[in-house]
């Protein structure tokens, strides 16, 4: 994902359903979200994919606006 990717864009089409933009975005953070997975210095599944849900439950509250 270069430079060029409009986060406000892709996060309004996945809002809309384009399941690709959602995949965009899930692929977007998914270097946060194994940063954080690391328990006791060892990769924890579990905790990646309780915080890939929760991720994903946050995209579908947050509310996106443009700066005026």
């Amino acid at each position: 994902m270069g430079d060029s990717l409009n986060l406000g864009v892709i996060y309004l089409g996945a809002k809309n359903g384009n399941i690709g933009d959602l995949d965009t975005l899930m692929k977007y953070f998914e270097r946060y979200v194994k940063k954080y997975s690391y328990v006791n210095g060892r990769f924890d599944e579990d905790a990646y994919q309780d915080m890939s849900i929760k991720l994903w439950k946050c995209l579908e509250k947050f509310e996106y606006k443009t700066a005026s």
